[in-house]
């Protein structure tokens, strides 16, 4: 399975942006899609990350728990949201792929994941 190369943004967006990310479709069945937005790591070993949102397409369709929408046209799936991109110190997308089903014997189940990723930091 190919890689869901995210193709946009391709920069940090703007401060209270809303979100949007693309990325090509790899003809996989459920797509996790995710957003992290950091502060600042203050050396106490907590994640800086822990801001951000989470998108699942499941058989196609967005389970979006916000008023997401998803596009897909020309080989890239598009999801945007009006969640606000908001970040102290760096930002950043994942895409997960997955895909699953059953070998040529019809018995032998298999799994594959491939992912991409972006991170941006504040200028």
């Amino acid at each position: 399975m190919d890689k869901p190369a995210i193709t946009s943004p391709t920069s940090a967006p703007e401060q209270n942006s809303k979100f949007s990310v693309t990325f090509k479709d790899v003809g996989a069945k459920n797509y996790e899609v995710s957003l992290e937005l950091c502060t600042k790591y203050k050396n106490n070993g907590i994640n800086p990350c822990l801001g951000g949102k989470n998108y699942a397409i499941e058989n196609g369709v967005l389970t979006a728990t916000d008023n997401g929408k998803m596009e897909v046209k020309n080989g890239l799936i598009t999801i945007t949201s009006d969640f606000p991109i908001v970040y102290e110190d760096s930002m950043g997308y994942s895409v997960i792929a997955k895909k699953e089903g059953l070998l040529n014997d019809g018995i032998t189940p298999y799994f594959l994941t491939n992912s991409d990723s972006n991170g941006f930091v504040k200028k």
